[in-house]
């Protein structure tokens, strides 16, 4: 249905993952979870590094944006929209929080969001630990950037509230 129309139009308008035949419905969940799987042998193993605390801090908080990042993009594509999911109560995607690759059930649409929160939560406070910012390194994660994944997460939740605290 989708294959014989030129354009990246499918692609910005998610509509590539209707065509079972296109590496698009795959490469995102791939993609992610690559990310989500570097940023859990980071927090596995950040606290046992050398170094400040304060820097093991601020790694670890970045490693769990990013997985909080990832885990919000792959609802988004792969789980039903909030309004659809019966309170957060249909499948959500697979909430592997520590490194490995075993088979692991997927989880409801309520349980990866609340991961997704808490997340960002521990993020947040590691953060303001550690004091540190990003400086001029735009391309890497800091408070701010945790703030914004918070509110696009609350914002495809439909968490009103949480979307005004940290977008406002």
């Amino acid at each position: 249905r989708f294959c014989n129309q030129t354009g990246w139009a499918n692609l910005w308008n998610h509509q590539y993952n209707q065509n079972a035949s296109s590496t698009y419905c795959t490469y995102p969940w791939y993609y992610y979870y690559k990310i989500i799987g570097n940023a859990n042998q980071i927090i596995a193993n950040i606290d046992d590094a050398e170094g400040p605390d304060t820097e093991k801090a601020f790694i670890k908080a970045q490693a769990l944006t990013f997985r909080a990042h990832a885990f919000t993009q792959l609802a988004m594509i792969y789980g039903y929209r909030w309004q659809d999911s019966q309170n957060g109560s249909t499948s959500g995607v697979i909430l592997r929080l520590e490194p490995g690759i075993d088979g692991m059930p997927l989880s409801t649409l309520g349980e990866t969001y609340a991961q997704i929160y808490a997340d960002l939560d521990l993020a947040i406070s590691l953060y303001q630990q550690s004091g540190l910012n990003r400086g001029n390194e735009f391309w890497k994660p800091d408070i701010d950037v945790a703030y914004a994944v918070y509110a696009r997460a609350a914002l495809n939740r439909e968490d009103w509230n949480t979307v005004v605290k940290y977008a406002p």
